[in-house]
């Protein structure tokens, strides 16, 4: 379903308004701001408190097993689910409780796109520009090759693929330019060049000042557009921070192959400056990842194990991809993050 903000007007938020409460207090004020969302139906509760920001120019992603709130989260952002309690700020307007002209700053894409099959997709273009008040040609004929569907622009949509109708209802999302950009798992049904168009867009958009919150399973490509990340389980956003920060929080892996091998895994697990020590999947007995807070513990480790008859054949640092960690994570409930909570 690809999303367009309507036309309407009411007014605007108080000065400031968006810009109070944790996560809210940075000097520049967020495109989106969400304070407190809780969403309830059918007796049970979907969402529950959640609380983040998104920055003009930041790209932050929403990460969770299924069921976790990430699409529930979306969707009230973008008007189409009103909240049990809560506030959505969007460019400085609130949307919940409030609306409309807050869907103004908005565009987004959630689940399957929901086309018209026997219209074209420059039909579709032109319908979004007009329904939003933005039609230009040009300026839609622009964002058609952006996306990558202007050479299908005169074929009705019912001859598209699934990853030229994933395209299609990204460059509907995008009609007028909208301050913040809401993307449900953009990338199903893109083939490999498609992922790599999308990472760069992504990061186009972010580059030119608009804030894109995004939800996706294929961690790899949240590590590569992503500045920020959050965690959802059971309707609770658990924690959030950048990427970067992620990784420091982790620790730092290495590779080790050591013999023999009992005595030195032994030895490691005991020591401790080692975070937690897993073995490689299909590796030779003995090679195992060591994780330490401090990587600056590594030589000392390794000449105690030498000190100790255990030989170190070969010690590297590792760095561990987005995906392991959030197995980590998610297998404990969110608290396998190290240090405590992150920020939020």
């Amino acid at each position: 379903m690809a999303v367009s903000g309507e036309k309407a007007s009411d007014e605007a938020a108080p000065e400031g308004a968006a810009t109070g409460g944790a996560g809210f207090g940075r000097a520049e004020a967020p495109a989106l701001a969400v304070r407190g969302l809780t969403v309830r139906a059918g007796g049970r509760v979907l969402v529950e408190d959640v609380t983040f920001a998104v920055r003009p120019g930041e790209v932050f992603a929403l990460l969770g097993p299924n069921g976790a709130g990430k699409t529930t989260t979306l969707r009230a952002v973008l008007g189409l689910i009103r909240p049990a309690a809560g506030e959505v700020w969007l460019a400085g307007r609130k949307l919940w409780p409030g609306r409309p002209s807050a869907l103004r700053a908005v565009g987004g894409l959630i689940e399957a796109p929901a086309v018209y099959p026997y219209l074209t997709g420059w039909d579709h273009l032109k319908h979004v520009g007009r329904m939003r008040g933005v039609f230009d040609p040009a300026a839609l004929y622009a964002l058609a090759e952006r996306t990558g569907i202007a050479p299908h622009l005169s074929a009705r949509v019912a001859t598209y693929s699934l990853g030229m109708r994933q395209r299609l209802a990204l460059a509907l999302a995008l009609v007028g330019r909208p301050a913040v950009v809401v993307l449900d798992e953009p990338m199903n049904g893109l083939d490999p060049p498609g992922m790599r168009d999308f990472r760069m867009f992504i990061r186009e958009l972010a580059a030119e000042g608009q804030a894109v919150l995004f939800s996706s399973h294929l961690l790899a490509e949240v590590e590569a557009v992503a500045d920020r990340i959050g965690l959802m389980a059971g309707g609770r956003l658990l924690w959030s921070r950048s990427v970067a920060d992620v990784r420091r929080a982790a620790g730092r892996r290495y590779r080790m192959v050591l013999r023999p091998p009992e005595a030195g895994e032994a030895l490691l697990r005991a020591a401790p400056e080692v975070v937690r020590l897993e073995p490689v999947p299909d590796a030779p007995p003995g090679t195992v990842w060591v994780w330490l807070a401090d990587e600056t513990k590594a030589p000392a480790l390794i000449a105690r194990l030498a000190g100790a008859g255990v030989e170190v054949r070969a010690a590297a640092p590792d760095v561990p991809p987005l995906q392991e960690l959030f197995f980590a994570w998610t297998e404990a409930d969110g608290q396998a993050y190290p240090r405590g909570r992150a920020e939020r």
